[in-house]
């Protein structure tokens, strides 16, 4: 298996299962980040040395706020040298933006580059654990858990300068 934050930093896991060679594998990952979303494939070498390559796919580990589930996701790779923009947004069947999130991301953010990750939680299960404040209404599913992850284990908690974010709803 290969894996990573996106498709192109995935990296090998060790091989396995071989001899003899078996059909059903499984892999133990360990000290991966909370709530992020990883990219992963299948490689498997055959008896006869071919190799065969499933299609790329995606996981999202646990940890996230209220044990919620991930409804949407969007990861962005951003250089420290250009910044740049996470958006992750809900349109209707004509293309028309319903309500989403855009982060924007300054050059110089960190000393690292990053994979910023936004999670769309699910409402119901977020505000079952900790409700909507007296007053007030969240606008359709608009709970988010947003991360810059580094590596697969190291999340940003401090930036160098302020990131910008806009919620249209």
């Amino acid at each position: 298996m290969e894996y990573g934050l996106t498709a192109s930093t995935r990296s090998p896991t060790p091989e396995t299962n071989l001899s003899p060679r078996v059909t059903d594998h499984s892999v133990e990952l360990s000290g991966l980040a909370v709530c992020t979303t990883y990219d992963y494939r299948i490689v498997s070498q055959e008896a006869n040395s071919s190799i065969k390559t499933s299609v790329g796919n995606t996981f999202t580990t646990s940890g996230c706020a209220a044990s919620s589930a991930v409804v949407d996701t969007s990861t962005e790779q951003v250089t420290t040298a250009t910044g740049g923009t996470l958006i992750i947004e809900n349109t209707d069947s004509g293309g028309t933006t319903l309500n989403g999130l855009t982060l924007t991301i300054p050059s110089d953010f960190s000393a690292t580059d990053a994979n910023f990750q936004a999670q769309q939680l699910d409402k119901t299960t977020v505000l079952e654990t900790l409700p909507t404040p007296s007053g007030y209404a969240l606008p359709e599913n608009m709970i988010y858990e947003l991360r810059a992850v580094t590596d697969d284990s190291s999340v940003i908690s401090t930036f160098d300068y302020p990131l910008t974010m806009t919620m249209t709803y």
